[in-house]
Protein backbone atom coordinates (compact mmCIF):
# COMPACT_ATOMS: atom_id res chain seq x y z
CA UNK A 1 0.00 0.00 0.00
CA UNK A 2 1.26 3.46 -1.29
CA UNK A 3 2.15 5.76 1.76
CA UNK A 4 0.52 8.64 1.79
CA UNK A 5 2.33 12.20 3.14
CA UNK A 6 1.15 15.65 4.06
CA UNK A 7 2.29 18.89 1.49
CA UNK A 8 5.15 20.68 2.09
CA UNK A 9 5.33 23.99 3.89
CA UNK A 10 8.04 24.98 2.35
CA UNK A 11 9.87 25.92 -1.20
CA UNK A 12 12.78 23.83 -2.36
CA UNK A 13 14.85 22.19 -5.52
CA UNK A 14 16.34 19.25 -6.15
CA UNK A 15 20.05 18.90 -6.38
CA UNK A 16 20.75 15.15 -7.28
CA UNK A 17 19.54 12.80 -5.14
CA UNK A 18 19.34 15.27 -2.39
CA UNK A 19 16.54 18.73 -1.50
CA UNK A 20 17.25 22.32 -0.60
CA UNK A 21 15.02 24.32 1.65
CA UNK A 22 14.49 27.74 1.83
CA UNK A 23 15.24 27.47 5.67
CA UNK A 24 11.39 28.53 6.67
CA UNK A 25 11.21 25.26 8.71
CA UNK A 26 13.41 23.53 11.18
CA UNK A 27 11.58 21.10 13.30
CA UNK A 28 13.51 20.17 16.25
CA UNK A 29 14.83 16.26 16.82
CA UNK A 30 12.11 14.53 18.72
CA UNK A 31 12.94 10.47 20.16
CA UNK A 32 11.06 8.77 17.40
CA UNK A 33 13.32 10.53 14.93
CA UNK A 34 16.88 9.98 16.64
CA UNK A 35 16.48 6.06 15.76
CA UNK A 36 16.14 7.25 11.92
CA UNK A 37 18.79 9.96 12.04
CA UNK A 38 21.25 7.48 13.33
CA UNK A 39 20.20 4.73 10.83
CA UNK A 40 18.91 2.36 13.09
CA UNK A 41 15.04 2.44 13.06
CA UNK A 42 13.27 -0.19 10.76
CA UNK A 43 10.79 2.58 10.21
CA UNK A 44 12.36 6.20 8.74
CA UNK A 45 15.59 6.32 7.66
CA UNK A 46 17.92 9.95 7.36
CA UNK A 47 16.62 11.12 4.09
CA UNK A 48 13.08 10.68 5.23
CA UNK A 49 13.55 12.67 8.91
CA UNK A 50 15.20 15.65 7.37
CA UNK A 51 12.39 16.10 4.85
CA UNK A 52 10.05 16.19 7.92
CA UNK A 53 12.01 18.27 9.70
CA UNK A 54 12.93 20.59 6.79
CA UNK A 55 9.26 21.05 6.30
CA UNK A 56 9.51 19.42 2.77
CA UNK A 57 7.49 16.36 3.27
CA UNK A 58 6.17 13.48 6.43
CA UNK A 59 4.56 10.67 6.37
CA UNK A 60 0.79 10.37 7.90
CA UNK A 61 1.02 8.06 10.17
CA UNK A 62 -2.51 8.87 11.73
CA UNK A 63 -4.48 6.27 10.30
CA UNK A 64 -2.19 3.22 10.68
CA UNK A 65 -4.00 0.44 12.86
CA UNK A 66 -0.66 0.44 14.74
CA UNK A 67 -1.07 4.25 16.11
CA UNK A 68 -4.97 3.86 16.48
CA UNK A 69 -4.38 1.14 19.01
CA UNK A 70 -1.68 3.04 21.05
CA UNK A 71 -3.84 6.15 21.28
CA UNK A 72 -7.07 3.81 22.54
CA UNK A 73 -5.00 1.98 25.11
CA UNK A 74 -2.40 3.60 26.36
CA UNK A 75 -4.00 4.72 29.04
CA UNK A 76 -5.43 1.53 30.17
CA UNK A 77 -1.95 -0.29 29.90
CA UNK A 78 -0.40 2.22 32.56
CA UNK A 79 -3.27 1.85 34.66
CA UNK A 80 -2.97 -2.26 34.15
CA UNK A 81 0.98 -1.78 35.37
CA UNK A 82 0.17 0.46 38.10
CA UNK A 83 -1.89 -2.43 39.39
CA UNK A 84 0.03 -5.16 38.40
CA UNK A 85 3.63 -3.76 39.52
CA UNK A 86 3.08 -1.32 43.31
CA UNK A 87 6.36 -2.56 44.25
CA UNK A 88 7.75 0.00 41.40
CA UNK A 89 5.63 3.02 42.64
CA UNK A 90 3.08 5.35 40.89
CA UNK A 91 2.69 4.82 37.58
CA UNK A 92 1.69 8.33 36.20
CA UNK A 93 0.26 9.17 32.88
CA UNK A 94 1.32 12.04 31.20
CA UNK A 95 -2.16 13.86 31.27
CA UNK A 96 -1.60 13.95 35.18
CA UNK A 97 2.08 15.64 34.96
CA UNK A 98 1.56 18.19 32.26
CA UNK A 99 -0.85 20.65 30.67
CA UNK A 100 -3.61 18.90 28.44
CA UNK A 101 -2.55 18.36 24.80
CA UNK A 102 -4.44 19.21 22.10
CA UNK A 103 -4.56 18.92 18.54
CA UNK A 104 -2.35 16.52 16.45
CA UNK A 105 0.43 14.81 17.95
CA UNK A 106 3.19 16.83 16.25
CA UNK A 107 1.67 20.06 17.01
CA UNK A 108 2.28 19.26 20.75
CA UNK A 109 4.38 21.94 22.63
CA UNK A 110 8.02 20.07 24.09
CA UNK A 111 7.38 18.19 27.37
CA UNK A 112 11.26 20.14 27.78
CA UNK A 113 12.83 23.08 26.60
CA UNK A 114 15.95 23.28 24.29
CA UNK A 115 17.15 24.48 20.92
CA UNK A 116 17.21 21.32 19.21
CA UNK A 117 15.56 18.53 20.61
CA UNK A 118 11.74 17.87 22.19
CA UNK A 119 9.53 15.28 23.10
CA UNK A 120 6.30 13.82 24.51
CA UNK A 121 6.77 11.61 27.06
CA UNK A 122 3.92 9.02 27.76
CA UNK A 123 4.09 9.02 31.57
CA UNK A 124 6.38 9.24 34.46
CA UNK A 125 7.03 6.54 37.34
CA UNK A 126 7.21 7.88 41.03
CA UNK A 127 9.50 5.54 42.91
CA UNK A 128 8.98 4.97 46.79
CA UNK A 129 12.32 6.23 47.18
CA UNK A 130 10.89 9.95 45.86
CA UNK A 131 12.57 8.94 42.20
CA UNK A 132 10.67 9.55 38.86
CA UNK A 133 11.84 7.25 36.20
CA UNK A 134 10.39 7.86 32.44
CA UNK A 135 7.38 5.60 31.20
CA UNK A 136 7.06 4.83 27.82
CA UNK A 137 4.29 3.11 26.03
CA UNK A 138 4.81 1.03 23.27
CA UNK A 139 2.53 -1.45 21.31
CA UNK A 140 3.19 -4.17 18.62
CA UNK A 141 2.34 -7.04 16.71
CA UNK A 142 5.83 -8.14 16.67
CA UNK A 143 6.94 -10.23 19.91
CA UNK A 144 10.09 -11.18 18.14
CA UNK A 145 11.64 -8.18 18.03
CA UNK A 146 11.14 -7.34 21.77
CA UNK A 147 12.89 -10.98 22.65
CA UNK A 148 16.10 -9.62 23.53
CA UNK A 149 14.63 -6.68 25.55
CA UNK A 150 13.67 -3.34 24.12
CA UNK A 151 14.46 -2.85 20.43
CA UNK A 152 17.40 0.12 19.87
CA UNK A 153 14.83 2.41 18.11
CA UNK A 154 12.79 2.71 20.92
CA UNK A 155 15.80 2.57 23.59
CA UNK A 156 17.35 5.88 21.94
CA UNK A 157 13.97 7.97 22.27
CA UNK A 158 13.61 6.92 25.92
CA UNK A 159 16.83 8.04 26.85
CA UNK A 160 16.58 11.43 24.71
CA UNK A 161 13.25 11.81 27.45
CA UNK A 162 15.35 10.63 30.16
CA UNK A 163 18.40 13.07 29.23
CA UNK A 164 15.96 16.76 29.77
CA UNK A 165 13.22 15.17 31.97
CA UNK A 166 14.89 12.45 34.74
CA UNK A 167 18.35 11.81 34.51
CA UNK A 168 18.17 8.71 36.25
CA UNK A 169 20.62 5.19 35.52
CA UNK A 170 16.90 3.79 34.43
CA UNK A 171 13.63 3.57 32.56
CA UNK A 172 10.47 1.73 32.33
CA UNK A 173 8.78 0.88 28.79
CA UNK A 174 5.60 -0.94 28.88
CA UNK A 175 4.60 -3.13 26.20
CA UNK A 176 1.20 -3.76 25.30
CA UNK A 177 1.04 -6.66 22.39
CA UNK A 178 -1.61 -5.98 19.84
CA UNK A 179 -3.92 -8.23 17.91
CA UNK A 180 -7.48 -7.26 16.09
CA UNK A 181 -9.15 -8.59 19.09
CA UNK A 182 -12.28 -6.81 20.06
CA UNK A 183 -12.65 -5.69 23.08
CA UNK A 184 -9.02 -6.21 23.93
CA UNK A 185 -8.42 -5.74 27.59
CA UNK A 186 -4.72 -6.30 28.93
CA UNK A 187 -3.46 -8.37 31.13
CA UNK A 188 -0.53 -10.98 31.70
CA UNK A 189 -0.38 -12.03 28.50
CA UNK A 190 -0.38 -9.18 26.15
CA UNK A 191 0.96 -6.89 28.46
CA UNK A 192 4.95 -6.74 29.52
CA UNK A 193 6.94 -4.24 31.33
CA UNK A 194 10.56 -3.86 30.92
CA UNK A 195 12.96 -2.15 33.17
CA UNK A 196 15.56 -0.56 30.62
CA UNK A 197 19.13 0.57 32.31
CA UNK A 198 20.63 4.34 30.73
CA UNK A 199 24.35 4.78 30.30
CA UNK A 200 23.78 8.64 30.85
CA UNK A 201 27.30 9.09 29.66
CA UNK A 202 27.29 7.42 26.79
CA UNK A 203 24.32 8.60 25.42
CA UNK A 204 26.12 12.58 25.37
CA UNK A 205 28.03 11.22 22.91
CA UNK A 206 25.05 10.04 20.72
CA UNK A 207 23.35 12.97 21.65
CA UNK A 208 26.37 14.75 19.94
CA UNK A 209 26.19 12.72 16.98
CA UNK A 210 23.19 13.74 16.11
CA UNK A 211 23.88 17.88 17.20
CA UNK A 212 26.44 17.52 14.35
CA UNK A 213 24.01 16.09 11.95
CA UNK A 214 21.40 18.23 12.60
CA UNK A 215 24.17 21.22 11.92
CA UNK A 216 25.20 19.49 8.74
CA UNK A 217 21.78 19.38 7.59
CA UNK A 218 19.07 20.51 8.62
CA UNK A 219 20.60 24.15 9.70
CA UNK A 220 22.24 24.36 6.01
CA UNK A 221 18.75 23.45 4.25
CA UNK A 222 19.54 20.29 2.62
CA UNK A 223 18.61 16.54 3.23
CA UNK A 224 20.85 14.09 3.10
CA UNK A 225 21.04 12.11 -0.01
CA UNK A 226 18.18 9.38 -0.51
CA UNK A 227 19.07 5.44 -0.68
CA UNK A 228 17.50 4.54 -4.27
CA UNK A 229 17.78 0.58 -2.66
CA UNK A 230 15.57 1.99 -0.12
CA UNK A 231 11.48 1.72 -1.15
CA UNK A 232 10.71 4.73 1.63
CA UNK A 233 13.29 7.09 0.52
CA UNK A 234 12.18 6.70 -3.33
CA UNK A 235 8.91 7.19 -3.00
CA UNK A 236 8.93 10.00 -0.84
CA UNK A 237 11.97 11.17 -3.25
CA UNK A 238 9.40 10.78 -6.18
CA UNK A 239 6.44 12.10 -4.31
CA UNK A 240 8.49 15.23 -4.29
CA UNK A 241 9.61 15.53 -7.82
CA UNK A 242 6.33 15.07 -8.69
CA UNK A 243 4.92 18.06 -6.94
CA UNK A 244 7.68 20.49 -9.46
CA UNK A 245 5.82 18.96 -12.33
CA UNK A 246 3.68 20.84 -14.73
CA UNK A 247 0.65 20.68 -16.04
CA UNK A 248 0.91 19.21 -18.83
CA UNK A 249 2.99 16.60 -16.54
CA UNK A 250 0.14 16.13 -14.09
CA UNK A 251 -2.74 15.57 -17.67
CA UNK A 252 0.20 12.55 -18.66
CA UNK A 253 -0.41 10.91 -14.86
CA UNK A 254 -4.31 11.12 -14.76
CA UNK A 255 -4.72 9.38 -17.98
CA UNK A 256 -1.87 6.99 -16.32
CA UNK A 257 -4.64 6.30 -13.15
CA UNK A 258 -7.53 6.45 -15.55
CA UNK A 259 -5.67 3.32 -17.39
CA UNK A 260 -4.33 1.71 -14.40
CA UNK A 261 -8.53 2.16 -12.83
CA UNK A 262 -10.08 0.58 -16.24
CA UNK A 263 -7.18 -2.32 -15.92
CA UNK A 264 -7.92 -2.72 -12.68
CA UNK A 265 -12.06 -2.83 -13.34
CA UNK A 266 -11.13 -5.60 -15.73
CA UNK A 267 -9.03 -7.63 -14.03
CA UNK A 268 -11.55 -7.87 -10.83
CA UNK A 269 -13.81 -9.33 -13.33
CA UNK A 270 -11.40 -11.76 -14.95
CA UNK A 271 -11.04 -12.78 -11.14
CA UNK A 272 -14.14 -13.18 -10.32
CA UNK A 273 -15.04 -15.30 -13.49
CA UNK A 274 -12.16 -17.20 -12.76
CA UNK A 275 -13.17 -17.69 -9.17
CA UNK A 276 -16.40 -18.83 -10.47
CA UNK A 277 -15.52 -21.78 -12.58
CA UNK A 278 -13.32 -22.55 -10.38
CA UNK A 279 -16.10 -23.32 -7.78
CA UNK A 280 -17.76 -24.45 -9.90
CA UNK A 281 -15.63 -27.28 -11.15
CA UNK A 282 -14.51 -28.10 -7.79
CA UNK A 283 -18.40 -28.56 -6.59
CA UNK A 284 -18.86 -31.26 -9.83
CA UNK A 285 -16.02 -32.92 -8.77
CA UNK A 286 -16.87 -33.17 -5.34
CA UNK A 287 -20.30 -34.24 -5.95
CA UNK A 288 -18.88 -37.21 -8.34
CA UNK A 289 -16.60 -38.35 -5.71
CA UNK A 290 -19.56 -38.27 -2.90
CA UNK A 291 -21.49 -40.35 -5.68
CA UNK A 292 -19.09 -42.96 -6.35
CA UNK A 293 -17.25 -43.29 -3.22
CA UNK A 294 -13.82 -41.86 -4.63
CA UNK A 295 -11.64 -41.06 -2.12
CA UNK A 296 -8.40 -40.10 -4.42
CA UNK A 297 -8.06 -39.12 -8.59
CA UNK A 298 -5.34 -38.39 -10.72
CA UNK A 299 -5.89 -35.91 -13.40
CA UNK A 300 -5.63 -36.55 -16.63
CA UNK A 301 -2.78 -35.06 -17.18
CA UNK A 302 -1.02 -36.38 -13.49
CA UNK A 303 -0.02 -33.28 -12.38
CA UNK A 304 -2.29 -32.75 -10.12
CA UNK A 305 -4.73 -34.99 -8.28
CA UNK A 306 -8.14 -34.54 -5.67
CA UNK A 307 -8.98 -36.31 -2.59
CA UNK A 308 -11.26 -37.00 -0.48
CA UNK A 309 -10.07 -36.83 2.88
CA UNK A 310 -12.37 -37.57 6.38
CA UNK A 311 -11.56 -36.39 9.17
CA UNK A 312 -13.02 -37.11 12.87
CA UNK A 313 -14.09 -34.11 15.24
CA UNK A 314 -15.76 -34.17 18.21
CA UNK A 315 -18.32 -32.21 19.66
CA UNK A 316 -21.37 -31.74 22.30
CA UNK A 317 -24.34 -32.60 21.66
CA UNK A 318 -26.42 -29.84 23.55
CA UNK A 319 -30.07 -32.27 23.46
CA UNK A 320 -27.62 -34.91 25.54
CA UNK A 321 -26.76 -32.28 28.03
CA UNK A 322 -30.05 -31.08 28.93
CA UNK A 323 -31.67 -34.52 29.09
CA UNK A 324 -28.57 -35.54 31.98
CA UNK A 325 -28.16 -32.66 33.92
CA UNK A 326 -25.97 -30.11 31.49
CA UNK A 327 -23.09 -33.12 31.89
CA UNK A 328 -20.95 -32.00 28.51
CA UNK A 329 -17.90 -34.44 29.72
CA UNK A 330 -20.30 -37.30 29.46
CA UNK A 331 -21.99 -36.51 26.27
CA UNK A 332 -19.02 -36.31 23.24
CA UNK A 333 -20.02 -37.54 20.01
CA UNK A 334 -18.05 -38.31 17.26
CA UNK A 335 -18.98 -36.62 13.40
CA UNK A 336 -17.24 -37.19 10.38
CA UNK A 337 -15.83 -34.04 8.43
CA UNK A 338 -15.28 -34.48 4.74
CA UNK A 339 -12.41 -32.12 3.13
CA UNK A 340 -11.88 -31.78 -0.08
CA UNK A 341 -8.58 -30.54 -2.05
CA UNK A 342 -6.59 -30.19 -5.36
CA UNK A 343 -3.33 -30.43 -5.22
CA UNK A 344 -0.35 -30.12 -7.47
CA UNK A 345 1.78 -33.77 -7.89
CA UNK A 346 5.27 -33.44 -6.58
Amino acid sequence: MARIFTHPECTYVPEGQHFRADGTVRKKVTGTAMGGILGVSPFTTPFQIACNLLGLCSEDIGSKPAVIFGKEHEEEIIDYIGKAYPEYGAFTPAKVLFAEREGDHDKWESDFDDDMFAGHVDGMVLGPDGEDHILEIKTSANIQSWEDGVPEYYQLQVMLYNRFLSRKDKAYVALGLRDETTGWEPNEKNVFLFEMPIDQEAFEDTLDKVRVWYHTYIMEGITPDYDPTVPGDVEMYNHLMSLLSDAESVQDMIDQYYDLDMQEKEHDLVIKEVRDRKEGLKTRIKDWFDCHDVEELDSRSGGCYAKMSVTERSSIDPELMRADGLDPDKYTVIKQVKTFTVKRRK
